[in-house]
This record gives C-alpha cells, sequence and structure tokens, in this order.
C-alpha cells in the first residue's frame, strides 16, 4: 500500500534511464532496491515485467550471498527510485508494516518461482 512506499520516499534517489538500460546483472552484488515511478523493467529469465508503482530488487537481499537472483533490462525509458541495503534493513527491523510487505513480495514471487529459493 502507499503508506509502506511512503516509508522509503525519503530515503530514495530519483533517476532515469533510456530503454534498453541494464540496471543489474545476475550475480551482482544487491546493494539496492528500486521502485519504478514511470516505465517497465523486464527481469531477464522469468517473463516478468515490472510495472509502475512496483518495488524490485529485494529478492537479491534475501539470496545466498546477496546476489542478484536475475538481470533487469529497462522494457521503455523508466523513471525510478532507488534506496540502499542498508536503509532497507532499518526499515525492515523498525517499522513492522514495511518489514511484512517486503517478506510478503519475496515469498510472492519466490512461490511463483521456486528456483529462486534455491539459487547458487
Amino acid at each position: 500500500g502507499n503508506l509502506t512506499m511512503d516509508v522509503l520516499v525519503p530515503y530514495m534517489k530519483v533517476k532515469s534511464a533510456p530503454a534498453g538500460t541494464r540496471l543489474f546483472e545476475q550475480g551482482d552484488y544487491a546493494e539496492e532496491v528500486y521502485l519504478i515511478l514511470q516505465g517497465k523493467v523486464r527481469v531477464e529469465g522469468r517473463d516478468a515485467l515490472i510495472n509502475t508503482g512496483q518495488l524490485f530488487g529485494e529478492m537479491g537481499l534475501f539470496s545466498p550471498g546477496q546476489k542478484r537472483t536475475a538481470g533487469a533490462v529497462c522494457e521503455t525509458d523508466v523513471e525510478y527510485a532507488s534506496v540502499n541495503e542498508d536503509r532497507i534493513w532499518e526499515l525492515f527491523y523498525q517499522n513492522p508494516e514495511f518489514g511484512a510487505y517486503l517478506m510478503r513480495i519475496v515469498v510472492q514471487r519466490a512461490t511463483r518461482n521456486p528456483h529462486f529459493l534455491f539459487a547458487p
């Protein structure tokens, strides 16, 4: 919900990228989580399209070695906001509503794509 996203806003940096820009590759160290403000991002190899208003990049925070489980490429021109891992973990522990929201996202994505649970 908006209350959960509102918690992130003061910590986020707004950026933009043209279509075709690679935001990260599978295996990269996951040091940021992203929120799409405008546009679409394709998660490679997952047949997933992340749309405006959606959070992504959180799976890497929970993966072994904190590595990205897939790559992400801008499908369209994208405006997005990012927040670093330190702030995400701080909010996770300080704000139970945000922590529960983040866990719901991770569990939903993991159950749709069980190989995430066993990524090397």
